[in-house]
This record gives C-alpha cells, sequence and structure tokens, in this order.
C-alpha cells in the first residue's frame, strides 16, 4: 500500500516535469513536430497511464473480488507498449543524427518512421491481448476458484 502511494506520487512528479517541459517547448516557439516534444509527449503518455494504475492500486478503487479486470491489466500492460514505442522512437532520433544525408533524401526517415508505426501497433496489439486474456483467465477464477488454485 505505502509503495503505491510512493510510486504513485513519484509518477505525479514526473507528469509535472514533463508537462513543465510541454510547455517550455511551446513557449520558446521550437518546431512543435520534434523528435524532443514527441518523446516528452509519449514519456506523458507512459507516466499518466502508470499513475492511473498506482492510483486505482493504492486507493484500492478496485477492491471487489475480480480486482484484475481486463480495464487494470490494460492499466498494468499497455505501459510497456508505450515504452516500447519511446525505444523505437529513440532509435530513429540516432538514425536521424549518425546518417543525415540519408535522412534528409527521405530514404532512411520513410523506412524508420514506418518501423516505428508498425512496431508500435504490433506492441499495443500485444499488450491489449495480455490485458483481455488475463481479465477473461481471472474472471474464470472467480467464478471457479477451486478449480484454478491448489488447495492446502
Amino acid at each position: 500500500m505505502a509503495t503505491g502511494y510512493m510510486l504513485l506520487s513519484l509518477y505525479v512528479v514526473l507528469i509535472a516535469v514533463l508537462i513543465f517541459q510541454v510547455l517550455a517547448v511551446q513557449r520558446t516557439r521550437s518546431k512543435v513536430w520534434s523528435f524532443q516534444m514527441g518523446f516528452c509527449l509519449l514519456t506523458l503518455l507512459e507516466c499518466s497511464l502508470r499513475a492511473m494504475f498506482w492510483l486505482i492500486e493504492a486507493t484500492g478503487l478496485l477492491s471487489n473480488e475480480s480486482h484484475w479486470n481486463a480495464g487494470t491489466l490494460l492499466l498494468f500492460w499497455f505501459p510497456t507498449a508505450v515504452q516500447w514505442s519511446l525505444f523505437v522512437f529513440l532509435q530513429m532520433f540516432f538514425v536521424k543524427m549518425i546518417w543525415k544525408l540519408d535522412w534528409q533524401r527521405g530514404f532512411l526517415k520513410e523506412r524508420s518512421i514506418n518501423l516505428f508505426i508498425g512496431s508500435s501497433v504490433v506492441q499495443a496489439i500485444f499488450s491489449v491481448s495480455l490485458a483481455i486474456a488475463g481479465g477473461a483467465l481471472n474472471e474464470k477464477e472467480a467464478h471457479h476458484p477451486s478449480i484454478y488454485k491448489y488447495e492446502t
């Protein structure tokens, strides 16, 4: 319980810092469609999802029998898809920095963007399927607990 509150507070601090970063980018009138803004927004999404999960866990908002339903599992698994997108996005940034000429010609830019979108969609589908499968298993377990649990 205390761990949940501690993680929630840390994610709230990270969200505040990221919102400050996004506002600073807009205030300096930098390019809105930049790698810095994209990275900040993806990180903001990941931190927001994790904060919602820890808010639910710490406060016990879903403290009934089917605690780990598909919605809670989605909040648990989906940030990994966003984290994967951040990783691919960072790789795309390094590709742009290392191979500037090929990036400017559009050859690597198109392939990198397609890789980013494709792999992010696959990872998101995988995360959603994990959440749905886990929620369905928990629903079966809630209705027939003796079948799915070992008795001692």
